[in-house]
């Protein structure tokens, strides 16, 4: 039987804010090394022998980075199942389910994409007794050894043994105080949840057909939306909005007579706030870890990132500092689970920081704000070889474009002409124009829009390739 990847590519990754954002969350950022962990658990997926293509489950919003990132590290065969709305493991692994069985059953291996698992060798092993048991229609989680009385993560209760690190499943048990967290890491009677599974798509939808029968006819349902569109799945938003929220751990693995949890030592971590990260990185004889143009003096227990300019820390203990281009975080070590909290106070306040970052990543390339004041904006656009823009107008504001590197191909009304290096032209406001790069290099230009309003909504599309 085929064994297919399923990565999960949902979540914001608040906590590592301000690099993780909405528009562009951790499993797409180089956290801990060149790739990012998307592209790090394809890696992985990769080392099984005989493994299918991927599977992936993202929202509409992150679609053209999750397909990016995968080519760029030369992976050109996968699908992408998108969700129109957010609806936990439960639904979107029955979705993936579905979809894999309208061709043929397979045995599941259901991923994060944002995780980070040190020993390779271990994680394989742990796969392939997996395998085994979803053979016989178990259906496999994968339950960390812990090592720390650790707040930040769900835990396991080991029920009866199968074999050597194998038992059955017993409870799932929410992220719990520090002092119960104790109590279980010294009764050794439990484990951590790490999110991974292993089962066969048909194992799965009988055990939530068993358990959650309303939400297993509405995702079988809505199959007979399912559109293919380029590199794309979708199904109706309208139905989809009407399923019920909920993790796979509460809708169908807790009480599952088939539930059996696999333990993995393998140094994983869940890459879910700046502490995790410093753990996972390489560290200094201080303990410190550093990243980017930085240099340090008298500092120990301390992380510090730098992402744009030169950073230097005196003095320093236990603390976590991170900067990006327009904003910089300053934070205690011990407040790192709080930093989410922080980004909805952010958020209440109306602060486009908590949420965008300057650099705005599309499908055709990305964009990136260098300045912007009363009645104008500066940004600097960089499309890919063979992408486009939409043809389209805005309302209140005019453009001007100067190429700096590349040959532009420029749309405006009825003119099509080209614009090479230093060269520019001049967009008026309620204007059809459109931004092409038919050339087999990057073209980068340098927008001015200057206006009554600025914001990205003032747009009206005429012809998009990317179907927006």
């Amino acid at each position: 039987m085929k064994l297919i990847p399923i990565i999960l590519c949902g979540g914001s990754g608040t906590r590592l804010w301000p690099l993780s954002r909405d528009t562009f969350p951790k499993q797409f950022i180089n956290l801990n090394g060149p790739t990012s962990p998307l592209q790090e658990t394809i890696r992985r997926c990769a080392l099984i022998k005989g493994i299918s293509p991927p599977v992936l489950v993202c929202g509409e919003e992150h679609r053209f980075l999750v397909a990016e990132q995968l080519r760029s590290i030369g992976i050109e065969s996968f699908t992408v199942l998108l969700e129109p709305i957010a609806k936990d493991t439960a639904p979107a692994l029955a979705y993936a389910a579905n979809y894999i069985l309208k061709r043929e059953n397979a045995n599941l291996l259901v991923l994060p994409s944002d995780h980070f698992i040190g020993n390779d060798d271990l994680f394989l092993e742990a796969v392939q007794k997996a395998i085994t048991y979803s053979e016989k229609k178990f259906l496999v989680t994968f339950g960390i050894e812990p090592v720390r009385a650790e707040t930040a993560y769900g835990y396991i209760r080991k029920g009866k043994p199968k074999e050597d690190a194998v038992c059955l499943v017993d409870e799932f048990v929410e992220k719990p105080q520090k002092d119960i967290a104790q109590k279980y890491l010294d009764s050794g009677g439990y484990l951590w949840n790490s999110g991974m599974f292993v089962f066969q798509a048909s194992s799965y939808l009988d055990e939530l057909s068993r358990k959650r029968p309303d939400t297993h006819q509405k995702i079988s349902d809505l199959m007979s939306t399912l559109k293919e569109e380029k590199d794309f799945i979708r199904v109706s938003k309208a139905s989809y909005e009407q399923v019920d929220s909920e993790s796979i751990d509460y809708a169908v693995m807790e009480g599952a007579e088939a539930a059996i949890v696999v333990s993995l030592d393998a140094n994983w971590s869940d890459l879910g706030s700046w502490d995790a990260i410093h753990a996972a990185s390489l560290h200094d004889l201080r303990n410190n870890s550093v990243s980017g143009d930085v240099f340090i003096k008298d500092t120990e227990n301390s992380m510090i990132r730098a992402e744009s300019r030169f950073v230097v820390g005196l003095g320093l203990d236990n603390l976590m500092v991170v900067e990006t281009p327009d904003a910089v975080m300053v934070a205690q070590m011990p407040q790192a689970q709080n930093i989410k909290g922080l980004v909805s106070e952010l958020k209440k306040m109306g602060r486009a920081e908590a949420s965008i970052h300057q650099k705005v990543f599309r499908p055709w390339g990305y964009y990136e704000n260098l300045k912007e004041g009363p009645l104008y904006k500066v940004k600097r656009i960089l499309v890919r070889s063979g992408e486009s823009l939409s043809l389209q107008l805005h309302n209140y504001r005019s453009e001007h474009w100067v190429v700096v590197r590349g040959v532009a191909r420029v749309t405006i009304d009825k003119n099509v002409f080209e614009l090479k290096e230093n060269q520019s032209c001049f967009i008026p406001e309620k204007t059809r124009h459109r931004l092409q790069n038919k050339k087999p290099f990057d073209l980068e230009i340098i927008e001015v829009q200057t206006g009554s309003y600025l914001e990205e909504d003032d747009i009206l599309r005429f012809d998009d390739e990317y179907g927006r």
